[in-house]
């Protein structure tokens, strides 16, 4: 009986070293097999195979887990094929697959691979991935089966998401159909090698969201793409082509999950909370969804409506424009036919997801590139398809599809250089990273349209007839002055703060307040919006001045003044523009929309007096100050 203690310890020893040893296990050899309720650990304790039950299901799955977290599955086996009780095994068969048995012993699920190990054995590595392989060989080499090869949802660090160009396989993931069941839905996040790789959020074969090309650093179209988190990767082999990413450092574990709802999340997992965060959604907005705004518009979503035409393009249908629900379908057409090659040039838009469809050349720089570009009159648009190193071309020939721009708050997105008519040139400034930057063509258009209707509308309330005529004498209309006076102000208001004043008061208050027609309330700039829309401008002139004008040149006048008064900021030409645009009398101008600045006065009840009246305006002014970069 003194014996019994010893024989206590030693049965007490043995029990908890093959419990140890249990625990340990990393590998599955063909003498063993994992039951349920028994599990595989990878060396370092990170990932931990066995069998579960997810949500509320009532179904059985073999599948990987982070073992600091159970609930987080990163792989599932027999996705399309579960078990009903709890009798599955897995085994190593006679012929070196990984076989997933049920009760029966019929087969669920196997790694079926062609190839043979001469000593197979099962492992889990520490990046989760299960591998099968030679049993005397730890080379990748040996892998004749691997889990990384056939992803369910989530993108661990290490696995690539792509193809072997040799034998055109392709890893991609497909999220579970619900939290109860794990069997791949419709849904699919892909790598699209056609012209610059990008990634694709895919419905079927349509595209749901797409990140824009990689550009040499990262997807140009997706946010927080690069940080201190991870590092993004696209790695071009000669039999193989896809993306993977690589943590910041090995106490970083982070995973990108698809979901069946079509977003996909990248998530941290947070050592002080034991939770996983997520550092950023996809899609991020309204504007990443796919073709958001149709063909040639540019959706920027920190504007309303969202959607606008590119400049140099017009919509194509009002009617569809104007019509919620349908944007997809809107389209807009280029405003002037090409004048190609001698009428045109390139306008520079800023953190632009660049369209989809492209045609690339590696071996281009950037003004190659531009050159090859203005001489294909067929060719939208051009871009640098390499930001780290300047080289690579881009080149567009067709609609431009799912343009958007990059919010100010963040960083990405990359340059696209537009072809457009020369009077567009300079006719637009989009937003800093950091500010925005407002071009002043408010006060200079007002400048503009009051300095022409200074010259072509003489008509007041105590001007005599005899008066008019002698300031008729004087020649009204000298387009090579007005640009001169544009030009000239547009550097007084680079060069000196608050100039303007006195001009704006000039402007608005003399010609525009001061005017008076019996036939409506409208301001001056009302009533020559009004007259231009009905295609009677000229009646903007004093009846007496008919024999001394030149009726093209007041219309051009006319015409870019309406143009620098336009609701939006990017709608109206820089000043470079409008002397361009008076000096060049065949130029075939855009065609102005109704005025920002359409102001009606209201009459108080019963009385008559104009020093009664009240103003009333649409649209209100600021005024945003340029600041150096």
């Amino acid at each position: 009986m003194g014996s019994l203690p010893f024989f206590t310890y030693f049965g007490t020893f043995i029990f908890f070293s093959i419990m140890n040893l249990s625990v340990a296990a990393d590998t599955i050899s063909p003498a063993q097999s994992i039951t349920d309720g028994e599990t595989l650990v990878s060396a370092s304790q990170t990932f931990e195979l066995g069998f579960f039950t997810p949500g509320n299901s009532n179904n059985r799955y073999l599948g990987i887990w982070y073992k600091c977290s159970p609930s987080t599955v990163v792989w599932v086996a027999n996705r399309k094929k579960p078990i009903t009780d709890k009798q599955g095994v897995l085994v190593v068969s006679d012929d070196g697959n990984l076989v997933l048995l049920s009760k029966g012993k019929s087969i669920i699920w196997s790694t079926n691979s062609s190839r043979v190990p001469e000593n197979p054995v099962a492992e889990l590595l520490d990046s989760g991935n299960l591998v099968l392989r030679e049993h005397i060989s730890m080379s990748s080499d040996s892998y004749v089966w691997q889990s990384f090869d056939y992803p369910s949802d989530t993108l661990l660090t290490g696995m690539k998401l792509g193809w072997n160009l040799r034998t055109g396989f392709e890893r991609y993931l497909t999220p579970w159909m619900s939290d109860d069941d794990p069997s791949p839905g419709d849904i699919s996040l892909r790598l699209y090698i056609r012209g610059v790789p990008q990634l694709v959020i895919t419905t079927g074969s349509r595209k749901e969201v797409r990140s824009g090309p990689w550009n040499g650093l990262q997807f140009s179209g997706v946010p927080m793409m690069h940080n201190l988190v991870f590092k993004p990767m696209l790695v071009h082999k000669q039999d193989e082509l896809y993306y993977t990413y690589e943590s910041s450092d090995n106490t970083v574990k982070t995973r990108v999950v698809l979901h069946q709802s079509g977003t996909m999340q990248r998530l941290v997992w947070d050592w002080k909370t034991t939770n996983w965060t997520i550092l950023y959604s996809w899609p991020f907005d309204p504007c990443d969804n796919y073709a958001q705004c149709g063909a040639n518009n540019n959706c920027r979503i920190n504007k309303t409506p969202i959607c606008e035409c590119l400049k140099g393009f017009i919509p194509k249908s009002q009617d569809e424009w104007d019509t919620k629900g349908l944007s997809q379908s809107r389209k807009c057409v280029q405003k002037l036919p090409s004048e190609c090659p001698t009428g045109e040039g390139f306008l520079k838009l800023t953190a632009i997801k660049l369209p989809d469809f492209n045609w690339s050349n590696n071996s281009m720089n950037i003004k190659e590139c531009e050159a090859a570009c203005f001489k294909n009159c067929s060719c939208r648009a051009y871009a640098n398809s390499n930001v780290s190193g300047g080289s690579g071309c881009l080149m567009w020939f067709g609609d431009l599809i799912d343009v958007r721009e990059c919010p100010a708050e963040f960083s990405w997105g990359q340059d696209l250089f537009l072809r457009v008519p020369s009077s567009e040139l300079g006719s637009v400034q989009y937003l800093n990273k950091k500010k925005i930057v407002v071009v002043v063509s408010t006060i200079t258009g007002m400048f503009i349209l009051g300095l022409v209707l200074c010259i072509v509308w003489k008509k007041t309330k105590n001007r005599g007839l005899e008066s008019r005529k002698e300031e008729a004498e004087v020649p009204l209309i000298d387009l090579g002055t007005i640009a001169s006076a544009t030009n000239n102000f547009s550097r007084a208001n680079m060069i000196g703060k608050g100039g303007f004043g006195p001009v704006y008061k000039v402007t608005v208050f003399i010609y525009n307040r001061g005017f008076l027609h019996p036939d409506h309330h409208l301001n001056l700039l009302g009533h020559a919006w009004l007259l231009w829309y009905d295609e009677r401008a000229l009646e903007v002139m004093d009846i007496c001045l008919e024999d001394y004008f030149i009726e093209s040149e007041v219309l051009r006048c006319i015409q870019v003044g309406l143009l620098c008064v336009q609701m939006f900021p990017e709608d109206r030409p820089e000043m470079s523009s409008v002397v361009f645009m008076l000096a060049n009398e065949g130029l075939v101008l855009p065609e102005p929309r109704q005025p920002g600045f359409f102001t009606e006065r209201r009459f108080i009840a019963g009385t008559t007096s104009s020093s009664k009246e009240k103003y009333h305006t649409e649209n209100a002014m600021t005024i945003t100050t340029q600041d150096g970069r």
